[in-house]
């Protein structure tokens, strides 16, 4: 049987956003950063054009990018210092993933099933 990308013990129960950007920046060459998250819980009155206001949840939003040059790229859009170095887009415009676990029925095993998925896909994004 062939080993997973990823931690046997990640497949059973995945560990917290923290953890996942840690090892993903350590053994990969992809580049995982994490921030606050905010869901709002507002809910609709039905029949009016009124609102409940929600009292919100946070969390934990992980954003995953192809390197770490690609995220000082995004966010110096349109004076990046890579735009001389590579003439040629080939980054996607956005990060890999965007994953906000304050978002209700959110679960970090999402990620890690998307970092399993993509690291099947593309062995070279691992560290040798």
């Amino acid at each position: 049987m062939k080993k997973p990308p990823v931690p046997q013990e990640w497949l059973n129960r995945a560990p917290q956003l923290p953890t996942i950007a840690k090892w993903i920046n350590a053994n990969t060459t992809l580049f995982a950063e994490i921030d606050k998250g905010y869901c709002n819980t507002d809910r609709k009155i039905p029949g009016t054009r009124m609102i409940h206001p929600g009292k919100g949840r946070t969390g934990n939003r992980i954003k995953v990018y192809e390197c770490e040059a690609h995220r000082f790229e995004l966010a110096r859009m349109p004076f990046s210092p890579y735009a001389k170095v590579q003439p040629e887009r080939k980054y996607p415009n956005g990060p890999l993933r965007d994953h906000n676990s304050a978002e209700t029925y959110r679960t970090n095993s999402e990620v890690v099933e998307w970092l399993k998925g993509y690291l099947e896909k593309n062995p070279k994004a691992l560290k040798k």
